[in-house]
């Protein structure tokens, strides 16, 4: 009891952890203490992460053929395909109204509106859920479903004239022979990100004929087991696998991770000066690019192995972060935050880059005004 930890934000399960309620506050009894006393040991007890590590790698062994954390995600053991299945990612199949589609399309309308005012182009990039390209492989996926943000895209192709990239078909094909996704994480993989550049550079191109993408011919590619996928650039065995399964033990990944991922080195990425606030999640870089463009990038986690790419296309490339721990998941995109950074740099071009199980903080962009 002495030695409960004082921990707030648990980094290996990706969560805020339970804190302490008292009985009595400002002369009134908390008639939950019960539960909510409960729920703070379970999230601090001595020795928690060393029990649990033990504990699951345990119940993975005596598992017969899916490993599952209900809730949380599930791991196939006969095809090491890892899945999340907390509410965020199944969210990607739940029924949209056609209210929430046209205020989201609303919202995106209004952030191209006030970039055209001040010359800027601007471009959303949508990276479509694991959960609906590998359907094959996800026995939580609700039958005959597909993703949500497809009614979003739709209806904007057909009623704006937004540039929106949303590879989802060309993922679905890509898919079956090649691994736009990591097997044991949510993220797009090298390959998959490289492709969503590619169809990018294309729209760019279109405005900025000056603009000269990337090629294949680039880069050099190399192979790894192990996944990279998020801001510090390091390589993991996968957020599927350590964060939500805590299954982070040697000789299982040994046994799980049996894909090399192609990893993209660009040729002259020495020549790439990258400035970090790691604080508040942001990073500058500055290339001697092909052309003379300028670039602020707002983005999630799927930003990450995008900008493996990015980069190299622009002088001077600003990325904010949008899920840095500082912001509400509701407020994360929300353009008040954002425009006076904006309208300071003046980019060329504004490039959103976000997950399609986004939709929350798409609709409260401009959450006062609506």
């Amino acid at each position: 009891m002495v030695k409960l930890d004082t921990k707030v934000f648990s980094e290996k399960e990706l969560r805020t952890l339970a804190k302490y309620q008292p009985f009595i506050t400002d002369n009134k009894i908390n008639y939950d203490w019960g539960n909510n006393y409960n729920n703070y040991f379970s999230d601090h007890f001595y020795l928690r992460d060393e029990i649990i590590k033990y504990y699951d790698r345990f119940k993975y062994f005596i598992a017969y053929k899916n490993y599952v954390l209900p809730g949380h995600a599930i791991l196939n053991k006969s095809t090491n395909w890892g899945f999340r299945i907390e509410p965020y990612s199944l969210a990607v199949y739940d029924d949209l109204s056609d209210e929430t589609v046209k205020r989201i399309v609303s919202n995106l309308t209004r952030l191209n509106d006030f970039c055209n005012s001040h010359n800027i182009k601007f471009y959303l990039v949508v990276v479509p859920a694991k959960e609906d390209i590998y359907k094959e492989q996800n026995i939580y996926k609700p039958a005959g479903k597909n993703e949500n943000f497809n009614k979003i895209y739709e209806y904007a192709k057909k009623n704006t004239d937004l540039k929106i990239v949303f590879p989802a078909e060309q993922f679905k094909s890509l898919g079956k022979t090649n691994f736009v996704f990591f097997k044991t994480d949510h993220h797009w993989t090298h390959y998959g990100a490289f492709t969503g550049y590619t169809l990018l550079a294309n729209e760019i191109k279109k405005d900025f004929p000056q603009f000269l993408p990337e090629t294949k011919k680039d880069f050099d590619i190399s192979k790894n087991k192990l996944v990279l996928s998020d801001f510090t650039r390091e390589y993991t065995t996968g957020q599927t696998l350590y964060a939500f399964l805590n299954l982070d033990d040697k000789k299982i990944a040994e046994k799980v991770l049996d894909v090399e991922y192609p990893y993209y080195i660009h040729k002259k990425h020495k020549s790439l000066k990258t400035d970090i606030d790691y604080d508040n999640k942001i990073k500058d870089f500055h290339f001697p690019a092909k052309n003379n463009l300028t670039a602020l990038e707002i983005g999630n986690s799927q930003s990450e192995n995008f900008n493996s790419f990015l980069p190299y296309s622009f002088k001077h490339l600003r990325y904010l972060r949008a899920n840095n721990s500082k912001r509400k998941f509701v407020d994360e995109i929300k353009m008040s935050g954002y425009e006076n950074e904006i309208l300071k740099m003046k980019p060329d071009i504004l490039i959103l880059t976000v997950s399609s199980a986004y939709i929350i903080p798409l609709k409260n962009m401009y959450e006062s005004e609506n």
